[in-house]
């Protein structure tokens, strides 16, 4: 059964499918890391100067698009490629995390159950070790989770 990962849909599952396989899919897990990442980039906002400031101003749905999906452009300050890299480049927690939500995005693109599984039991533990506390959280869910 795939579901969304709030835990009324979770709960439901486990309660009246108790045999079913509970599958939390792919969309919903990358959208709940990109809240996440969010709510990362607002506190690094609310620490920031001035001019970092202006580097994070507009940069959410940036940190939220994988590398493909950036648009180039002539113009510099619209060329998503160079303006995300501004923003990682400012920050080291932000650009961690960023790298970490890739590294999970692309979690999703392997081609056999074993190896999804030495990935993810990888990422984990790489994001209880990197000394931040949202993805040391989300390690701690997931593990649970699989």
């Amino acid at each position: 059964m795939a579901t969304d990962i709030a835990n009324s849909y979770i709960a439901a599952v486990l309660e009246h499918l108790p045999e079913a396989d509970l599958v939390l899919d792919n969309f919903h897990l990358v959208k709940w890391f990109n809240d996440k990442l969010t709510v990362l980039r607002r506190q690094l906002y609310g620490l920031a100067n001035k001019t970092g400031k202006a580097v994070l101003k507009g940069s959410r749905w940036l940190l939220h698009k994988g590398p493909d999906n950036l648009k180039q452009h002539a113009d510099p300050k619209k060329d998503e490629h160079i303006r995300l890299q501004k923003v990682l480049e400012l920050n080291e927690p932000l650009a961690i995390g960023y790298y970490m939500k890739e590294r999970f995005r692309l979690l999703f693109q392997c081609l056999e159950k074993d190896s999804a599984e030495v990935e993810l039991d990888s990422w984990i533990r790489k994001a209880a070790r990197i000394g931040i506390k949202i993805f040391k959280d989300e390690a701690n869910k997931l593990r649970l989770w699989k």
